[in-house]
C-alpha cells in the first residue's frame, strides 16, 4: 500500500477497526492500564503512564497551562468511570432470581477470604470498637407493674435460673461461629489493612449498622444483608428509598430485594436521628450490634421464644396465659407443656411482641428491658458478652424457635456476598469492597441452599 493511502486508511473510520491501527492499541492500553490501577486502588490521575496513554489517544490535548484543564477533564473523565454501578447490580441479581431453583445460582466460592474469620480475630472486636450499654432502654420502674396481667414477672423472678438453663442450651457452641455474630473486628481490620482510615471504617459500619438494623424485622440474615446495602447504596446516591431500579418483584421492591415499607421508614429514622428507643428499642440495638457494640443485646422474636422455652423447661406449665394469641392455645399448651413448646409450628402461637406502657403520654416497651437484663445474666454464666450470649441463645433454640438463619457471623454473611457479586460482575472479590465502601454498591444474595424454612422469592 502506498505511504499515503496507507496513512489515509488507519486514519479513516474503518482504519479505527484495524487491530494494527496504533491508536486502536494505544485506546486498548490506556483501558488495560486504568483498570490495573483501579483494581490496586490507585487512581490514575497520579501514574505517568496512564496519563502518558491518554495524551497519545488525542494529539490534539495541549501540556501547555492553557491546555492543562483539557488533559485533566479527560484524564478525570476516564479515572472516574467505576468498575460497576448500582444497575449492574440490581440486574444482575435479576437475571440470577430466573434461575428456578437457588442451588443452581452463584454460590460463594469460598476462596480469597477478605476479613479474617478465627476466633481470635472475633475476640478482639471488644479492643477495636466503642463499646457501651446503650441509654434509654425501656424498662419496668421499681414499684410499676408489667403489661398484660404481668406475663414478664416470673422472667424476672426467676431470671438467675432461666439464664441457667439457656447457658447450658448454648456451652457447647462457645468458641464457634454461633457466638461471634456480631463481632465486627475482622471487618475493621481487615479495611485497615486495605488502607482505609479510622473515619472511613467508623462511618461505612454506622451506615451499615443502619441499613441492617433497619431492615431486620421479619428477616432472615441474608435477606437482611441485601436490602441494608440497597437501602444504603440508594441514600448515597440521592435515589428515593420507594424507587424501584431495575426490574421490579410486581410488588414494591427490585426483583430480588423483597423489602416491606416497615423497612424503608425504619431507615428514614435512622438516616434522619429520629429516637425510636422507647416506642421501638430493638431495631436499636440491632444496629448497634451489627457496628460491633457487643453490650447491645437484641431481644427479637427468637430471643423472647427461646427464653420462653427455657421457663417452661425450668417449670412445665408456667407460661401465663398473657403470652398466647388464643386462650385455646393456652389450654392446649397447659395439657402436656413440654410436648407443646417442644413443636416448632406451635411458636407463631405465642405473643412474642413485646408489651408497652404510656408514660407522659408516650409508648414505651418496658418489656424490653428485662429481656437485655437476662441475656446479659447468660453472658456472665457463659464468660462472653451480652451481645455474644444473644447470639449463642439465637443459633442453638433456632430449630425450636424457628429462625430462619444459618449460623454465620456479619463478617462473613459480607464477604459471601461480596464474593456472589464479584462472581456475577467478573470482578475480584478487593474491587467490589472498595465499590462498597467507596461508592456504595449494593450486593447481591446467595442461592438459599440450605436455609432453614425460608423459600428464596421465586421459589414456591
Amino acid at each position: 500500500m502506498l505511504s499515503g493511502a496507507k496513512d489515509l486508511w488507519m486514519k479513516s473510520g474503518m482504519g479505527l477497526l484495524n487491530p494494527n491501527n496504533p491508536v486502536y492499541e494505544n485506546s486498548r492500553k490506556l483501558d488495560e492500564r486504568q483498570k490495573l490501577l483501579l483494581s490496586q486502588g490507585i487512581d490514575p490521575l497520579s501514574d505517568e503512564t496512564y496519563k502518558n496513554l491518554l495524551i497519545n489517544s488525542d494529539p490534539g490535548i495541549s501540556l501547555d497551562p492553557g491546555g492543562a484543564g483539557l488533559m485533566a477533564g479527560k484524564i478525570a473523565s476516564k479515572a472516574i468511570k467505576p468498575l460497576a454501578t448500582a444497575q449492574d447490580v440490581i440486574e444482575a441479581r435479576a437475571k440470577q432470581m430466573d434461575i428456578p431453583k437457588p442451588i443452581d445460582r452463584i454460590q460463594p466460592s469460598g476462596q480469597d477470604p477478605l476479613f479474617e474469620l478465627t476466633p481470635e480475630a472475633y475476640e478482639r472486636t471488644s479492643g477495636l470498637l466503642k463499646q457501651e450499654r446503650l441509654p434509654g432502654t425501656p424498662r419496668v420502674q421499681p414499684g410499676e407493674k408489667f403489661p398484660l396481667g404481668e406475663r414478664m414477672k416470673p422472667i424476672e423472678d426467676n431470671m438467675d435460673e432461666i439464664a441457667e438453663v439457656i447457658a447450658n442450651k448454648s456451652r457447647p457452641a462457645l468458641g464457634t461461629e454461633t457466638q461471634y455474630f456480631y463481632n465486627m473486628g475482622p471487618v475493621y481490620e481487615g479495611l485497615i489493612k486495605k488502607g482505609y482510615s479510622r473515619d472511613e471504617i467508623l462511618n461505612f459500619l454506622d451506615e451499615f449498622g443502619s441499613g441492617y438494623g433497619a431492615t431486620s424485622p421479619r428477616t432472615n440474615t441474608e435477606f437482611n444483608m441485601r436490602h441494608a446495602m440497597l437501602l444504603r447504596s440508594k441514600e448515597g446516591r440521592g435515589k428515593a428509598l420507594d424507587s424501584i431500579e431495575g426490574p421490579g418483584s410486581g410488588g414494591i421492591s427490585e426483583k430480588g430485594y423483597p423489602m416491606m415499607d416497615m423497612h424503608r421508614n425504619l431507615y428514614r429514622d435512622f438516616v434522619d436521628q429520629v429516637d425510636k428507643m422507647k416506642t421501638n428499642p430493638k431495631p436499636t440495638h440491632f444496629k448497634s450490634g451489627s457496628q460491633g457494640n457487643l453490650l447491645s443485646v437484641t431481644a427479637d422474636t427468637h430471643a423472647i421464644r427461646g427464653a420462653l422455652v427455657a421457663m417452661n423447661d425450668l417449670n412445665p406449665g408456667s407460661l401465663p396465659k398473657g403470652w398466647f394469641k388464643a386462650p385455646k392455645d393456652y389450654k392446649e399448651y397447659l395439657k402436656n407443656p413440654t410436648e407443646w413448646m417442644s413443636k416448632s409450628t406451635n411458636m407463631g402461637k405465642i405473643k412474642d411482641g413485646l408489651a408497652s406502657k404510656t408514660k407522659d403520654g408516650v409508648s414505651e416497651q418496658v418489656e424490653y428491658g428485662t429481656m437485655h437484663d437476662l441475656y446479659e445474666r447468660v453472658g456472665e454464666k457463659l464468660g462472653v458478652t451480652p451481645a455474644e450470649a444473644q447470639s449463642l441463645a439465637w443459633f442453638s433454640s433456632g430449630a425450636n424457635t424457628n429462625l430462619a438463619s444459618q449460623p454465620k457471623s456479619i463478617p462473613r454473611l459480607l464477604d459471601e456476598r461480596i464474593d456472589v457479586t464479584a462472581q456475577a460482575l467478573g470482578l475480584t472479590k478487593d474491587q467490589v469492597l472498595d465499590l462498597v465502601v467507596k461508592n456504595k454498591l449494593p450486593l447481591m444474595g446467595v442461592g438459599m441452599a440450605g436455609l432453614l424454612n425460608v423459600p428464596e422469592e421465586g421459589q414456591n
